[in-house]
């Protein structure tokens, strides 16, 4: 079985503990980066989301992110190393 190494960036959820006015919120969340870079192997992809995973030992894989396909802004193909 072969599997599809991705780099996808996609916009995560986030919260802010504590407490704050409306517009120092505002403010906060505008200012916060909540773009993330992932890189893995496609493990499944359904309409509704896309399932990778960070790493491989070629038997076993581990690190997944289940990512829904709206939060999503880039996706491309990459060529794992010595291939």
């Amino acid at each position: 079985m072969s599997f599809q190494l991705v780099m996808i960036v996609w916009c995560d959820a986030f919260s802010a503990p504590g407490w704050m006015t409306p517009d120092e919120a505002v403010a906060h969340v505008e200012a916060t980066d909540w773009e993330v870079t992932e890189v893995g192997w496609i493990l499944k992809e359904t309409k509704e989301y896309i399932l990778i995973a960070g790493q491989w030992n070629g038997q076993m894989f581990g690190n997944f992110t289940k990512i829904p396909k709206t939060w999503i802004r880039k996706r491309a193909p990459l060529k794992p190393r010595g291939k």
